[in-house]
């Protein structure tokens, strides 16, 4: 058998085994983000536009995490009504389907963010209102259980979290236009700047250390929510664009999972040199 043969076959009999890539695997976002009503979108880091993924059957989201063991994401959600606890979420976002995970424990959570080294899930938490008493937490990826860790104090209304990729945690606050990091520890904070504006409702850390946020239109979450740049270290914002999109209560770096084309390739090249060999 010639090699260009030996490799047809084995490509196909791969490809058999994995399946052929889908169209929507082919369409890689440069950050995800969640709505408040459940819908997944992809958005364009360089222009903040946003395009529908998924309409999930999620409701009330409002936080979205990278998770890397499984190149999903994590998402907190209810099920119907805006007082209901929150949850744990598991997404695929290759076909927009969720598998729930477990109850948190408490009423809100309303930002996630995985530490880069210990895998940690943290969570800005509330046991009675979205505004006050807000608590750090740790949150079981296994479980959907939270766990406290101290109270914030006066640093309220923590509705983004995001780790730096050298594991430092920084937040914003909903209503308080402050930047500060987060000791993971404690959950005592150091401001870094103020005067961010106001309803920054979530932000995330790309791979090259730009931190990206998404801006809410107002309070509520109403009008369409806006993508910025935040420097991490003077908090100076700069606007991105419109994402076209009301409510992105939750946005997160695109890591994606190596392709099975990637694959297919790894085993062409791979039997070619055991042929030559």
């Amino acid at each position: 058998m010639n090699i260009a043969k030996c490799v047809a076959l084995s490509v196909a009999s791969l490809t058999a085994a994995l399946g052929a890539p889908s169209a929507s695997a082919a369409v890689v976002p440069d950050l995800y983000g969640i709505t408040n009503s459940g819908q997944l979108i992809g958005i364009n880091a360089t222009t903040g536009a946003g395009s529908l993924l998924f309409s999930t059957v999620l409701r009330n989201c409002e936080a979205l995490e990278h998770d890397p063991a499984t190149g999903q994401l994590f998402v907190i959600a209810s099920t119907s009504t805006a007082t209901a606890g929150r949850n744990l979420y598991r997404l695929n976002p290759a076909t927009g389907v969720a598998a729930l995970i477990g109850a948190t424990g408490y009423s809100w959570v309303e930002s996630l963010a995985l530490h880069p080294t210990t895998g940690v899930l943290y969570a800005s938490a509330s046991s009675n209102n979205d505004v006050s008493a807000e608590k750090l937490i740790t949150i079981d990826t296994a479980t959907g259980v939270g766990t406290l860790v101290a109270n914030f104090g006066a640093f309220t209304d923590v509705d983004a979290m995001a780790f730096s990729p050298t594991g430092e945690l920084f937040a914003t606050q909903y209503a308080g236009n402050t930047l500060a990091t987060i000791n993971p520890a404690n959950a005592a904070q150091t401001t870094v700047a103020t005067g961010l504006p106001l309803y920054m409702g979530a932000m995330d850390f790309a791979p090259d250390g730009t931190l990206f946020a998404s801006r809410l239109g107002d309070f509520n979450g109403g009008g369409n929510s806006t993508l910025r740049r935040i420097d991490p270290t003077t908090g100076a914002v700069t606007l991105v664009g419109d994402i076209g999109f009301v409510h992105v209560a939750g946005i997160v770096a695109n890591v994606p999972a190596p392709s099975s084309g990637a694959a297919l390739a790894l085993l062409g090249a791979a039997t070619l040199r055991r042929r030559r060999a």
